[in-house]
């Protein structure tokens, strides 16, 4: 299978962000985005991207500590991806696709396949939210 190149991941990520922002006051889980929706945008880039043909996702987080708050983003053919990494940090890109972790809280602790599972009881919701966010991509982004 091809694999996305860094220029189509920066721009699909980038019209997926724009997407949430524009339509994050129809939705259920984005109303405060970036603040607090980096699992749920997470899966959303991921699930786009597998429709897309990037089947090798890794959803990674990093837990709370004493330095960090928790986080939560994709990993795929060693570029982190990271659309709320602003929400800690708005100097920095609104959108990372990047070999090199820009963030130190980009250093996992721990990772796993990328699934619906992962939102657990915000599936419904998160699903909806999809539906608002595709609806409003690019043709060329869109299933």
């Amino acid at each position: 299978m091809k694999r996305l190149t860094l220029t189509q991941l920066k721009n699909i990520c980038l019209s997926i962000r724009e997407s949430i922002e524009l339509n994050k006051s129809k939705t259920n889980l984005f109303k405060d985005f970036p603040q607090g929706c980096c699992r749920d945008a997470s899966l959303i880039v991921g699930i786009i991207l597998k429709k897309m043909g990037a089947i090798e996702l890794v959803y990674c987080r990093r837990d709370f500590d004493v330095h960090y708050k928790s986080h939560a983003w994709l990993e795929y053919n060693s570029f982190i991806i990271d659309i709320t990494a602003d929400q800690f940090d708005t100097t920095i890109p609104n959108v990372i696709v990047s070999r090199t972790p820009i963030m130190p809280f980009h250093q996992k602790q721990h990772e796993e396949p990328l699934t619906l599972s992962i939102a657990g009881m915000d599936t419904i919701d998160l699903l909806k939210d999809m539906e608002i966010i595709e609806a409003a991509l690019s043709p060329k982004y869109s299933s």
